[in-house]
């Protein structure tokens, strides 16, 4: 099955859409998970394993946060996915968290960590391998200049997959299904 992209508007769309299609048995990943919003959304998916992959270090992307308020956002998430079983959160470094998963295990990744060029490549170069053949890799803020070029020289360039981008979100996301 491939993803209806005449149906895909913002990263609500792209979770619906993916969640027809991906086993259960296939694990989600949210890379960049700080305050849970997108976790929140994902809630209400198939039963999937999730795993909230974060470092809650300011010293990462937020810089104006104190360190008091990264706790508070890491215990927030941490308390809310503890209601179940089905719920993981990781507190690392997105590319070492990564060797955790094995190649082709699964059925998404969501990539909203570091919004550098190099941070960017280094998430999709760790992540892509771990997405099953037919599964979905994607990210947020497509509409930032290092973010975009980054998956275009990665996935497009060299890699050859097709790219498509949200258009009624702010932030707006990318995704590609992998082949």
């Amino acid at each position: 099955m491939k993803l209806d992209t005449s149906l895909i508007h913002d990263r609500n769309d792209l979770i619906h859409n993916v969640n027809q299609f991906i086993p259960c048995d296939r694990g989600m990943v949210e890379v960049g998970t700080d305050l849970g919003a997108y976790f929140f959304q994902l809630k209400g998916m198939n039963n999937f394993d999730m795993f909230l992959i974060d470092t809650w270090d300011r010293a990462h992307f937020y810089r104006k946060t104190t360190e008091e308020e990264m706790e508070r956002r890491y215990v927030s998430v941490l308390s809310e996915a503890i209601s179940t079983t089905r719920y993981h959160v990781i507190r690392g470094e997105s590319v070492a968290v990564s060797r955790a998963f094995r190649d082709d295990s699964l059925g998404f990744v969501y990539i909203d960590g570091q919004h550098h060029y190099e941070a960017v490549i280094a998430d999709i170069k760790a992540w892509l391998p771990k997405v099953m053949v037919g599964g979905v890799l994607a990210g947020h803020d497509y509409h930032m200049a290092a973010v975009a070029v980054a998956v275009r020289d990665e996935l497009e360039t060299k890699y050859r997959h097709i790219v498509y981008s949200t258009t009624r979100e702010e932030g707006r996301s990318w995704y590609m299904m992998k082949e």
